[in-house]
């Protein structure tokens, strides 16, 4: 009996991992019936949010972000301020992308008029690139995409026609052209950061280039990491202006390393169970700041112990020299970012995408390792559906977990390039000194001979 359940299991998993046929249909199926689910709710339910409300995606006013950026765009075409123009809900400017946004302004279809046509256009052009992206895929991996596809997270960012979508839809199209024009698609990457600061993460894919060469892909990061600094002096007093409209999320339907301490600073202001609390913070009213101090000290003790655990417990994963492999370093990058800005809306999380073709090429040989991972991945994206079964504040040391994950293998990676380049200098250097003794060595013997 025991051994016909081995073969069974067996014949499952090989069914999972079988790579002959292409189920790429089954993600794309389901989000079709999705999103005609949400249509239909519209068109004869009355509004899309009586069945929205249930998938969690907390819908308000669809394209509300869109909206905002658009406003933005118009009044930049204008030659009006963004920032103070006011083009709905009354009383505020809610505009809060950087100045560079306005780019959009010479094409003349980015208007509010058009707010519907981009928003559709923005969702099918995601949804083709990442059909794409995804090549063919096995039954395995049709689930892991589909989660992720139809989860709150990514669709609350087609709920709200998010900016992210399109720095997501650059970064997929960044990720084909590396593959013929190197150097040009690497420059891309400082184009989409003066966007949005976090894509700057997405840098370090360069490295991972087996083609350029050890010594020109360091250039190449040197020289972005430099041009992406030099944009942020220059920029700097637009960049904090952004920052100060720019809300800090914190709670169900956001992520970030801010969280934690948040929640619990949040949780005692609220809810003062001792009197020396209250007392505490009359007398430091900097309290909330120790809390933080204290949550980063947490964070490097943790990091210290998992990095031990995770080599003492698992072989480091090496990361392929390959399209999947500089995919992951992008999605995982990002995800760092992110994480260490603190404060992020759980739509950001959709880059998480770039990290699964790694994880699925991993999954046959890192078993245990590949599954917690795309596990957390999958629980993370879903965490507006399940925080009414799990606590908040656990799944927040979830997405800490998952940040100390891939923190050690992007380590371990930029361990093997410093590795690999010392090793290659010192090469260099060895046939310099060689090169020189030959030169040495025959002039002696000349002047021997004359």
């Amino acid at each position: 009996m025991k051994f016909e359940k081995k073969i069974v299991f067996k014949k499952i998993f090989f069914f999972l991992l079988d790579n002959k046929k292409d189920f790429r249909f089954i993600p794309f199926t389901i989000v079709f019936t999705y999103i005609f689910t949400l249509f239909y709710s519209e068109f004869y339910l009355g509004s899309y949010k009586i069945i929205g409300k249930y998938f969690r995606i907390h819908p308000i006013p669809y394209f509300i972000d869109l909206k905002v950026l658009l406003c933005g765009i118009d009044a930049i075409r204008l030659s009006v301020d963004p920032y103070s123009s006011i083009c709905f809900y009354g009383g505020s400017s809610w505009f809060n992308y950087p100045i560079v946004w306005g780019f959009l302004s010479f094409i003349p279809f980015f208007t509010m008029s058009n707010l519907i046509y981009i928003g559709i256009g923005l969702a099918l052009t995601l949804f083709i690139s990442v059909y794409f992206f995804i090549g063919k895929i096995n039954f395995l991996g049709s689930i892991v995409y589909t989660s992720f596809l139809i989860s709150p997270a990514i669709m609350l960012g087609f709920d709200r026609g998010n900016s992210d979508l399109i720095i997501f839809i650059l970064l997929l199209i960044f990720h084909l052209i590396l593959k013929k024009y190197n150097i040009l698609g690497s420059f891309i990457i400082i184009i989409i950061s003066m966007l949005k600061l976090f894509p700057i993460g997405a840098i370090i894919c360069i490295l991972n280039k087996k083609s350029l060469g050890i010594k020109k892909s360091f250039l190449i990061f040197l020289t972005i990491c430099v041009s992406f600094i030099t944009y942020l002096i220059v920029m700097k007093d637009n960049i904090l202006l952004v920052s100060k409209k720019t809300p800090r999320p914190y709670g169900e339907i956001s992520y970030g390393l801010g969280g934690i301490p948040s929640l619990l600073i949040n949780h005692f202001k609220e809810k003062y169970y001792f009197y020396f609390q209250l007392e505490l913070y009359k007398k430091y009213p900097d309290f909330d700041f120790f809390i933080f101090l204290l949550f980063i000290f947490l964070i490097l003790v943790l990091f210290f112990i998992y990095n031990r655990f995770f080599r003492f417990i698992f072989t480091p994963p090496l990361i392929e020299k390959n399209n999947e492999g500089n995919s992951y370093l992008i999605g995982a990058g990002i995800f760092l970012v992110t994480c260490l800005i603190g404060y992020n809306w759980e739509y950001r999380l959709v880059f998480l995408i770039f990290t699964i073709p790694q994880l699925l090429i991993w999954l046959p040989k890192y078993k245990f390792f590949a599954s917690i991972l795309l596990f957390l991945s999958i629980l993370i994206v879903w965490q507006s559906f399940i925080n009414r079964v799990i606590n908040i504040f656990i799944i927040q040391f979830f997405v800490l977990f998952l940040f100390l994950s891939h923190l050690n293998i992007i380590i371990n990676f930029l361990n093997d390039f410093y590795t690999r380049f010392y090793e290659l200098y010192n090469k260099t250097n060895l046939k310099l000194i060689i090169k020189g003794f030959r030169i040495v060595s025959s002039s002696n013997k000349c002047n021997f001979f004359k």
